[in-house]
């Protein structure tokens, strides 16, 4: 996720400067910069595509999570229940963020969670594997 927000920012820097040192006194120079940017605004509008494909995924992650975490409450398993909690840590508000969030350290937390507290009720490792490749 991270990555595609970088490449985001970076065809938005590109279209400004696009748009910045345009000729926009002539119609020549107005219809180059209409479509330069109108090829960088298709791919930032499929990069917008994918990235919430991959929310999309992510909130089906985090329903199995809570399906998780109300059985944990309802067999009154409170250190299981803060573990898996916490290795989801800030996801949702990650999600949507300018910044994104880290794969690697996601699928860690998730992976120690699973290795603590074997058997879990979903693999989350493997479910943010397979949302991860399908990105």
């Amino acid at each position: 996720m991270k990555k595609l927000l970088e490449k985001k920012a970076a065809l938005e820097k590109e279209m400004d400067a696009i748009i910045r040192t345009a000729d926009q006194r002539s119609s020549e120079g107005r219809s180059k910069m209409i479509a330069q940017s109108r090829l960088l605004h298709g791919k930032i509008h499929e990069i917008e595509k994918m990235l919430d494909r991959q929310r999309a995924k992510l909130g089906r992650l985090l329903h199995e999570v809570l399906d998780e975490v109300r059985s944990l409450a309802e067999a009154g398993s409170q250190q299981q229940l803060l573990a898996l909690l916490d290795s989801v840590g800030d996801l949702p508000h990650q999600m949507f963020d300018s910044q994104g969030f880290e794969w690697d350290a996601l699928r860690q937390a998730l992976q120690n969670y699973q290795q603590r507290h074997h058997p879990t009720k979903h693999d989350y490792v493997r479910l943010l594997d397979e949302i991860r490749s399908s990105a």
